[in-house]
């Protein structure tokens, strides 16, 4: 399914007919799993991770392997509720994640910011200016290297991660639609959406 969306162009209006979703783990991760990333690092394009909302962020090397093996990343973060990692295409070694879940179910569990990795996701480190960000939904990279956040009732803050500043909007989500060479940051406040 993933490769049909990346070699497909997007018509809302069109179903995906073709797509076969297959199960790839991990099975292990408590809580939720809302962020599966395939790993840029790797020339294979086999390698991944994902975060489970109150589960922390594993790795595994090959995804597409009929018996997947997961490793968790780092079990001693300062906190495991990780909701969206993302990296930067210009410089894959380069990665952010966010941790708090603001879905509004009952068993949400809290984060503590976001934190920056710069050596492909090895290691981790917080950046404690936002440490009061207790809910960080999801993250984008532009192409220009401006990291965005979507963060809940923290209003826009600017200038303080990333090439050219990390963008923080109370929003439930952000993204980016691309252009060829461009990139649009769309993002959606409760039903709402801006530029």
């Amino acid at each position: 399914a993933m490769n049909y969306v990346e070699t497909t162009a997007f018509d809302k209006n069109t179903p995906i007919t073709d797509a076969r979703w297959v199960e790839h783990g991990p099975y292990s991760v408590g809580g939720r799993t809302r962020t599966p990333l395939i790993d840029k690092n790797d020339p294979t394009g086999k390698a991944a991770f994902a975060a489970g909302v109150a589960g922390g962020i594993w790795y595994t090397k090959d995804i597409m392997s009929s018996n997947v093996t997961w490793e968790p990343i780092n079990d001693y973060l300062d906190n495991l509720a990780i909701v969206t990692v993302v990296q930067d295409e210009n410089n894959p070694q380069i990665m952010y994640f966010g941790t708090g879940e603001a879905y509004n179910n009952s068993d949400a569990v809290r984060g503590l910011g976001i934190w920056k990795s710069t050596d492909g996701g090895v290691s981790w480190n917080h950046l404690t200016i936002t440490s009061n960000f207790q809910y960080v939904m999801r993250m984008a990279i532009h192409p220009n290297g401006d990291v965005y956040a979507a963060t809940d009732g923290n209003g826009l803050h600017s200038n303080i991660v990333g090439k050219n500043g990390l963008h923080l909007k109370s929003n439930r989500d952000v993204f980016l639609m691309s252009h060829g060479s461009n990139a649009t940051v769309v993002s959606t406040t409760g039903g709402n959406s801006g530029k």
